[in-house]
C-alpha cells in the first residue's frame, strides 16, 4: 500500500533523511494501523514543497485503510555534514 502526498517545509532550514510517521483510520474515523519509515536521500529545501510517496505493507483489510495522515517527526539539517 502506498501513502501518497505533499508535504512543505515552512522553516529557513533545508531538510534531508526524512523520518515520516503514518497513522491510518478507518471508514468510521476509528484508528487502524501506522507505521513509520525514514526516507534517506529525501531532500526538502527552505521554505518549498515536495511530492512524497510511501510504501508500508498492509496488514489488516482493505477496509481498514480508508484515510491516511502522514507527518514528518524528524529530519536533518541539510546544511550540517553528519
Amino acid at each position: 500500500m502506498d501513502v501518497i502526498g505533499t508535504i512543505r517545509n515552512k522553516s529557513p532550514v533545508p531538510w534531508i533523511d526524512l523520518y515520516f510517521h503514518v497513522d491510518f483510520f478507518d471508514a468510521d474515523g476509528k484508528q487502524a494501523d501506522s507505521g513509520a519509515t525514514e526516507e534517506y536521500e529525501f531532500y526538502l529545501p527552505a521554505n518549498e514543497t515536495a511530492s512524497f510517496k510511501l510504501s508500508f505493507t498492509r496488514e489488516f483489510p482493505e477496509k481498514n485503510y480508508a484515510k491516511a495522515v502522514a507527518r514528518v517527526v524528524a529530519a536533518k539539517d541539510a546544511r550540517r555534514r553528519w
